[in-house]
């Protein structure tokens, strides 16, 4: 299975200071079909969606979250852009693979046509991105790397903004996050909130646009930058 080019090979370990080889790949149904049986159960029985007025370490915004249905949906959404004759606005859907298991999830679209701030521009898009909680690695008595989800993100930027001249990245913080998602979205990433009166994003797009963060060409450029070590095993 084909690796994307330039994606990272290799994370640190926590409580370690080794490193684990990890391979980013085009998702397959074998994947989806691992993650449904190994890591959604651990994940739609030990956490729960965002509780106004309740804060706990056990919030995410992926309970119920099944990828096959997420593919599904991505399939669909690359037909009517074939339709359209926009193949460049095609998701693309990956793996991140440690020891041969999935460990991390994404839905993407390197170059998707949407407006921002007054001005419309190809920008890529992360639809859906999930990492196995750390139950996941004690059940399977493995080690749990450190940066899933900033692998994936980094690896939306090598293919949209630095292989594909989108201009720039966005995504929505699903509210089900609470407010830890939106904070590693704002200062982990560095991701600027898009202002909730910017107007439609796209036509289907139209709705809690206060609830996306941008990141501009420059700023993923600079994000990318601090994972170049981590390129090579």
């Amino acid at each position: 299975m084909t690796a994307y080019p330039n994606a990272i090979k290799r994370l640190p370990l926590r409580n370690s200071g080794g490193f684990a080889p990890v391979h980013i790949c085009p998702q397959s149904a074998s994947h989806r079909a691992y993650w449904q049986a190994h890591v959604r159960p651990i994940v739609d029985t030990l956490y729960h969606h965002d509780v106004p007025g309740r804060s706990d370490a056990y919030v995410r915004a992926d309970v119920g979250w099944s990828w096959e249905q997420i593919h599904s949906f991505a399939t669909a959404h690359n037909r009517v852009q074939l339709i359209r004759a926009q193949p460049d606005a095609l998701s693309s859907d990956c793996a991140l693979l440690m020891n041969g298991l999935p460990i991390g999830m994404m839905a993407f679209v390197p170059r998707f046509n949407c407006r921002l701030q007054a001005r419309k521009a190809a920008r890529t898009l992360i639809w859906y991105v999930s990492a196995a909680p750390p139950e996941f690695y004690w059940r399977k008595r493995l080690t749990q790397p450190k940066g899933v989800a900033l692998a994936l993100i980094d690896l939306a930027i090598q293919n949209g903004i630095i292989g594909g001249e989108s201009d720039g990245l966005l995504l929505r913080a699903d509210p089900s996050g609470g407010e830890a998602l939106r904070q590693f979205y704002g200062i982990r990433c560095q991701m600027a909130a898009v202002s909730a009166d910017s107007g439609p994003i796209s036509p289907l797009r139209r709705w809690h646009v206060g609830e996306y963060f941008y990141m501009s060409p420059t700023a993923a450029r600079i994000f990318s930058c601090q994972f170049d070590h981590l390129r090579q095993f």
